[in-house]
């Protein structure tokens, strides 16, 4: 069916009758001459006044079938392309939604596209009218044209260059109404906030632009369901699973269903407004993510207390707050304890974050360990006398191992652990010795590996219960390119735009900063300017300053679990460098939570088709190698190797191709990735940097 309502934005003169349809469409669509067809006036027009005969709404828009047999789908996929390319195509703006302003923008045809579908009903019988009303119905006669079946398989699909040219007439449709699409939504946030200034407007039309065309919306966002209630987006529970309600944009002023769906706490919509199916989801702020990390958390805290599992394993992203709900608490309820990290830091943030916890660098005596029985430590000191014999790790009820994987890995791997063996030892007496003694281990990670644990069952003889946190999947695109390829895009942006660049090496942030114009209010986060009161202050409360910076050059190994929540900047970028592997790159770039785009720029990363990625193999490589230490004045056998060969399996195998892990990776967490090999590649500027940086360190 062809279906035609008059649009008064549609560029071309209204259609006038089913002949002229006709006569355009086959103009575009040559291969529909000739088809038989049957005309109808719309259902809903051609009323007449009782007393004048003159019409009251006169006979209006038209449908007209024809038989065909193929692929509809295809079919609608080609009319469209060539109705748009024969100037038969526009769009126009739907009404703005209520609370935003925000007025999607409708593609549109001399056809109702959306009619093709085969869930569609066509009501085609007339007006009911009461007797009495002061008007009629009075229909012309439907039109038949004999003709052929249209074969919809011998229609000529578009060529790539139709396709090209229709993408290209719709963008320049869409693009045609922004700017009224913008003023409508300026002229909403004046009406709001009649103070705010020309930036702030600005800055928050294209936020909401934005949101609207990644299908977010905020959970103050008012929703009016079907049954009366009217709730903000963000207030809908799991018991509202399945209720229906108006169009989220549209809201009472347009008659669809929409239907809401709870989708374990990551919620989204379904409208079928304007006869297409458009999907909503809540917006994931840091507020949103906080209160469904706290729920789960509380959840497995129940589970932990009902099924009482000794050997526990936690897998949450970073920033969920898995120590400040379950570990720190965990801890708290526990007579004796004892929390592992693998850096200074984080032990001495455990200590001061948890009830009776005493840091390990502050017990300098004896007498002070016998009285511990709460200790934070930090993996390379596990071994020390001093603290074996404290309460804490003679007598345990909870073991709490921070970002295990990591101190496992540096345990393996590390050369800044001089006596592994003895460590290691240490470290699986302690965990046997919890266990046997009734008490629960946690080990807690981000990247918690499948083999890893394995391995650590097989070590301790019992078995893990796992505790999954899975966050929704993210909207996300991760570019990645060549850091030479990406240099000039990064300096423009942070001599124009507002930009966070993550780098785990010094001296590429310092080289930035030098070329950032100084009317560009910029943060330098790194080793060397922690000590500043700026960079102090930001570590402790990253999103309190943040929005009043132009530029932000950030290590992400500063600090733990920093995120930025901030929407403040629109280019993100992240710098990988060797040695850090694919995990650790794309836990630094994810440090701007909000950013719907993070571009890596891959910086003189090497891989390897030599490293060894088969703990088996790795193992009988090893046969040769030492396998004694120098402990406590004799020869000791080490019995590390097995942690050693996975560790180095692991690490092998994002090191053996980086980029190809971070692709993979990326792919594996739910980003949509985009690998850009063919950008031009400016090794001058890259040269220059250096130069610059080189010259400014010599006059410094």
């Amino acid at each position: 069916m062809l279906d035609v309502d008059p649009d008064p934005a549609a560029p071309y003169e209204p259609i006038e009758a089913p002949q002229d349809l006709i006569d355009r469409i086959t103009a575009a669509v040559p291969e529909l001459a000739g088809m038989g067809w049957l005309a109808t006036c719309s259902t809903s027009s051609a009323i007449r006044s009782k007393a004048t005969g003159e019409w009251l709404k006169p006979p209006s828009g038209m449908h007209v079938y024809f038989l065909a047999r193929g692929d509809v789908d295809q079919f609608v996929k080609t009319m469209k392309v060539r109705l748009w390319r024969a100037g038969l195509g526009f769009c126009k703006l739907a009404t703005p939604n209520k609370a935003t302003g925000v007025a999607a923008v409708l593609e549109r045809a001399i056809v109702d596209m959306t009619v093709f579908s085969p869930e569609r009903l066509d009501y085609v019988a007339g007006a009911e009218i009461p007797s009495n009303a002061p008007f009629y119905q009075d229909r012309p006669d439907p039109i038949l044209t004999p003709g052929h079946v249209v074969d919809l398989d011998s229609i000529a699909r578009p060529t790539p260059a139709e396709r090209r040219d229709y993408r290209q007439r719709v963008a320049d449709a869409k693009r045609a109404l922004q700017p009224e699409r913008e003023h409508i939504i300026a002229e909403r946030c004046r009406a709001e906030s009649p103070a705010a200034d020309t930036a702030t407007v600005k800055r928050t039309v294209k936020q909401r632009l934005a949101q609207a065309e990644a299908g977010e919306l905020e959970p103050d966002h008012t929703l009016y369901l079907k049954d009366g209630r009217v709730l903000a987006f963000g207030d809908l529970t799991a018991a509202d699973d399945g209720v229906t309600l108006f169009d989220p944009l549209e809201g009472t002023s347009y008659q669809c269903t929409a239907y809401y769906h709870w989708n374990k706490g990551y919620p989204f919509i379904i409208s079928l407004a304007h006869g297409l199916k458009t999907r909503y989801r809540l917006k994931i702020t840091h507020a949103v993510r906080q209160a469904r990390a706290k729920a789960f958390f509380a959840r497995t805290a129940e589970d932990i207390a009902l099924k009482q599992p000794q050997l526990i394993v936690l897998r949450a992203p970073e920033g969920t707050g898995k120590s400040k709900y379950l570990l720190t608490p965990a801890l708290n309820a526990a007579d004796r304890g004892v929390t592992i990290t693998h850096r200074i830091n984080l032990s001495a943030e455990n200590a001061a974050n948890a009830e009776r916890v005493d840091f390990y660098q502050h017990i300098q005596t004896q007498a002070d360990a016998n009285q511990c029985d709460k200790l934070s430590v930090c993996l390379n000191s596990l071994s020390k006398t001093l603290y074996r014999f404290s309460p804490a790790m003679s007598q345990p009820d909870i073991v709490v191992i921070d970002e295990f994987e990591q101190v496992l890995h540096d345990l393996a791997l590390s050369s800044t652990i001089t006596k592994p063996g003895a460590i290691f030892d240490t470290l699986i007496e302690l965990l046997k010795r919890t266990l046997a003694n009734g008490g629960q281990i946690y080990l807690a990670d981000a990247n918690a590996n499948d083999e890893t644990i394995a391995l650590i069952q097989v070590l301790l003889k019992h078995d893990a219960t796992v505790y999954k946190f899975e966050q929704p999947r993210p909207d996300v695109e991760i570019v990645i390119k060549d850091y030479e390829a990406g240099l000039e895009e990064l300096l423009q942006a942070c001599s124009s735009s507002r930009v966070a660049v993550g780098a785990a090496s010094r001296k590429v942030l310092e080289q930035l900063a030098a070329k950032i114009p100084k009317t560009q209010r910029t943060l330098l986060v790194t080793q060397n300017t922690k000590g500043l009161p700026e960079v102090a202050e930001f570590l402790l409360n990253p999103n309190a300053g943040v929005d009043s910076l132009d530029c932000l050059l950030y290590s992400p190994t500063l600090g733990t679990g920093i995120s930025i929540e901030s929407d403040r900047f629109e280019h993100v970028f992240y710098i990988a460098t060797d040695p850090l592997t694919a995990e650790d790159w794309l836990q630094g770039a994810r440090r701007v939570r909000p950013a719907q785009k993070v571009t890596v720029l891959l910086r003189q990363v090497t891989g390897s088709n030599d490293l060894l990625t088969d703990p088996g193999e790795i193992l009988s490589r090893r046969e040769t190698r030492a396998r004694y230490e120098w402990r406590d004045g004799a020869i000791t056998a080490v019995g590390i190797d097995a942690l050693i060969v996975v560790k180095e399996a692991q690490q092998n195998r994002l090191k053996r191709n980086p980029k190809q892990s971070l692709i993979d990776l990326c792919k594996a967490r739910g980003f949509t990735v985009t690998v850009d090999n063919d950008a031009p590649k400016n090794k001058e500027l890259v040269k220059q940097l250096n130069a610059d940086h080189q010259h400014a360190k010599r006059r410094a």
